[in-house]
C-alpha cells in the first residue's frame, strides 16, 4: 500500500477526530531539487527568519481527501536517524498540550487572537481544544519519530512506517 501527501504543514484535527489538509500550498526548500516540477507551477516565497522557499501551486497535485481518520500520533524529535519509538500518554499529552492546545508553530494571526476582547473566544478555543487532545490520546497510536539529518531517508522511513513495515 501507499499513501499520499495530505499537507506539508500541521492538519487540521477535526472534531469527530479526521484530519483536514492545512489550507496552504505545499512548500519547498529553495534548494530542493524541484527539475521534475514545470516552473510555471512553482513561486518563490520570500521568509524573513527562516530562508526562502518555493512554493507549488496546488492545481498542479492531485486533490487530497477531504479528511482521513487519525490513526497515530507522531512527535518529531531531531535525532542521528530517522526511527520510530511507542511514546508514552504523559510525553504525548504534553507534546499535544503546546501543539494542539497552545497552537505552537501554527500560523494563527497572533495579532488578531492576542488582545483582551478575544480573550473569551481563547478561552472557548483552549477548552475545545483541550478536550479534543484527550480525545486523541485515546484514539491514535503515539510514537517518536526521530527525523535525521537527511530529509529523503526520513521519507522513505515514514513510508515503511505507514506501510507497516517499521512498527
Amino acid at each position: 500500500p501507499g499513501f499520499s501527501v495530505l499537507s506539508d504543514d500541521t492538519p487540521l484535527l477535526a472534531a469527530d477526530l479526521t484530519l483536514r489538509a492545512f489550507p496552504l500550498r505545499l512548500a519547498f526548500r529553495s534548494d530542493a531539487d524541484l527539475s521534475a516540477i514545470p516552473a510555471e507551477a512553482l513561486r518563490p516565497f520570500k521568509r524573513l527568519d527562516y530562508g526562502d522557499k518555493r512554493l507549488l501551486d496546488a492545481d498542479y497535485l492531485v486533490r487530497p481527501p477531504d479528511s482521513v481518520p487519525l490513526r497515530w500520533l507522531l512527535l518529531g524529535r531531531q535525532g542521528p536517524g530517522p526511527s520510530f519509538e511507542r511514546a508514552g500518554k504523559v510525553e504525548a499529552l504534553g507534546f499535544l498540550a503546546l501543539h494542539l492546545v497552545v497552537g505552537w508553530g501554527v500560523p494563527q494571526m497572533a495579532e488578531f487572537r492576542l488582545r483582551a476582547l478575544a480573550l473569551p473566544g481563547l478561552a472557548r478555543d483552549a477548552a475545545s481544544r483541550t478536550r479534543r487532545a484527550l480525545r486523541t490520546l485515546e484514539a491514535g497510536q503515539a510514537h517518536r519519530f526521530f527525523l535525521g539529518a537527511e530529509p529523503r531517508k526520513s521519507a522513505e522511513a515514514l513510508r515503511r512506517f505507514v506501510d507497516g513495515t517499521s512498527r
